[in-house]
């Protein structure tokens, strides 16, 4: 069987893996336009002869994650690939959003990035090749938006993650880009 990659949700590498090669599993924050988005890209993959799992967690419940994690472990030969790319933007200065929100927003724009790469670094670790770990940020982590402060912090932070994960993780050949 060919690699597995676990994504949180987004399209920018399914026709790519799957182009590959690669079996999917996409892990989805959100039921919102689910139904179409997995219509669309099941219709994708099946022309390419691949196949996808989807199954909707809350990225940001570090139990929720472990256990996707460990099913994929226990269903899959090996996983070759994590595509982070989880995220929604708050909009509101400082003062007008709550803490509530500010969490919320880093809890799933940062904060899943964290838990699915620690979740999925065990698996990827017990795989031997071209193992790799795409986190997606923005330009929103090294330029400020206008009332955005908390969608800016997270794609700051998202950025120095990756940095991080790089620095510790390539000795045992796993890459980590964004």
């Amino acid at each position: 069987m060919m690699p597995s990659p676990i994504r949180q949700q987004g399209r920018a590498g399914d026709r790519a893996a799957a182009g590959i090669g690669a079996d999917l599993h996409l892990v989805k924050f959100t039921h919102l336009r689910g139904q179409l988005a997995q219509s669309l890209q099941r219709n994708k993959l099946n022309a390419l002869k691949r196949k996808l799992h989807t199954v909707a967690i809350d990225v940001s419940d570090p139990q929720a994650v472990d256990e996707t994690a460990r099913w994929i472990g226990e269903t899959q030969p090996h996983l070759d690939a994590v595509v982070n790319s989880a995220g929604g933007s708050l909009m509101g200065g400082v003062a007008e959003i709550s803490f509530e929100a500010w969490s919320q927003c880093l809890a799933v724009d940062l904060n899943s990035i964290f838990l699915m790469s620690k979740a999925a670094l065990p698996l990827l670790q017990a795989n031997r090749g071209n193992i790799v770990i795409v986190n997606v940020a923005s330009i929103s982590g090294l330029f400020a938006d206008h009332r955005m402060p908390a969608y800016n912090t997270a794609k700051g932070g998202i950025i120095n993650l990756t940095r991080s994960l790089a620095v510790d993780y390539v000795p045992v050949g796993i890459h980590v880009r964004q």
